[in-house]
């Protein structure tokens, strides 16, 4: 048995009443769930019997968090879930000082979550709307908007030379890796189309222009962009096997390393490019989500709860060491900066980031009988 919609544990749980068993599962939309959906199940042979019923509808949770999300009693109907208690909020790419301090705001009032300065640092990519949207390239004040792509689009990035962009596209059968250039001279190129229901992410682009960093799964892989064909990529072998990439990787700005949180915290450090054989990496405790690096090269910034930091770099003889971290910005716990792009001004002297005055709050929820619920939704 197959359930096309589950996105995480599936809870087998007895109808307190008339004593038919159920399978809970939460419903995924795009990378979040909202819902868990009743599946009455036959307790002997496995199979689904009848219409499934949606409840619990108002949950909010990443789909990789779902397991500690909600929590279904197998006997007597009870359940713990998350429920959101304020609007999803709005995020919008503001300045800030290197001190933390709010400069300006760039001027569009739309949703967006994600963002790109170009390499000379003229223009700006903002990716627009939630599951579907689209990408939007403007002036760095935010004049002259145009839209490049729609549909359900991710992981937006400059080509080193900013003439061109590249995304990760998800039509209805499978995911591709698409280059756009910008003059509009040619037409969208895929790069590379992968296989049906695997989870591919960009995560960056070399800065030579020769490279795409990719994860497929959870596992870190590259992918040469100057051969012709493509060939598919290459996954990255660390000597040390305790040492997992993970979610996101950037390189830095001379090339010569890939920064990437650890599955189990801290940070790897991978010197690039690989020769061939299984590549020495270097581990740093502080743990940095969603990294960027300083135009210098010498800090490396990141999120940590959902607060920017910056992690000064020690270049040692046994690899990178990173710094206690220093909170940016110093009213963090005014506002969120979620977890989302942000980068530096070339010249290092701003920081963009979505930042957002109305941050979504979630409560644990005591539900004495799901039973009840399953009932209103087949009436």
């Amino acid at each position: 048995m197959e359930l096309q919609q589950a996105a995480g544990r599936v809870h087998f749980a007895q109808h307190p009443r008339t004593g038919a068993w159920h399978l809970l599962y939460p419903e995924r939309q795009g990378e979040v769930f909202s819902a868990f959906v009743a599946q009455p199940v036959s307790a002997r042979t496995g199979q689904v019997q009848g219409k499934p019923a949606r409840l619990l509808s108002g949950m909010v949770g990443p789909v990789n968090t779902i397991e500690k999300s909600a929590f279904f009693a197998p006997r007597g109907g009870g359940a713990v879930y998350q429920r959101r208690v304020s609007t999803v909020p709005v995020w919008r790419p503001v300045w800030h000082d290197r001190a933390g301090r709010p400069i300006s705001g760039i001027g569009t009032e739309d949703a967006m979550r994600g963002l790109a300065i170009s390499p000379d640092g003229q223009r700006l990519m903002l990716l627009m709307g939630r599951s579907q949207g689209e990408i939007r390239v403007m002036r760095i004040d935010g004049s002259g908007s145009r839209t490049l792509a729609a549909g359900r689009l991710l992981d937006p990035h400059w080509s080193s030379d900013g003439k061109c962009i590249y995304y990760i596209a998800e039509p209805a059968q499978a995911r591709a890796l698409v280059r756009h250039d910008l003059n509009g001279s040619v037409p969208p190129e895929t790069v590379l189309q992968f296989k049906p229901g695997e989870v591919v992410r960009l995560a960056g682009i070399s800065p030579g222009g020769r490279t795409a960093l990719l994860f497929l799964g959870s596992r870190l892989h590259a992918l040469g962009l100057d051969q012709s064909p493509v060939r598919a990529p290459e996954p990255l072998v660390l000597q040390d096997k305790s040492l997992h990439p993970w979610n996101h990787a950037i390189f830095s700005p001379d090339g010569k390393w890939i920064a990437s949180p650890m599955s189990a915290g801290g940070m790897v450090f991978i010197p690039w490019p690989q020769s061939g054989t299984p590549l020495r990496a270097y581990g740093a405790t502080t743990s940095l989500t969603f990294p960027f690096f300083h135009p210098s090269g010498k800090e490396l910034c990141g999120h940590q709860e959902g607060i920017l930091a910056c992690s000064p770099i020690r270049f040692t003889a046994d690899g990178p060491r990173l710094d206690e971290p220093q909170i940016i910005p110093a009213e963090a716990r005014a506002f969120t900066s979620g977890y989302h792009d942000s980068q530096w001004a070339p010249d290092g002297s701003k920081i963009l980031m979505l930042t957002t005055d109305q941050p979504e709050r979630v409560l644990p929820t005591v539900l004495t009988d799901w039973s009840v619920l399953a009932e209103n939704s087949e009436n």
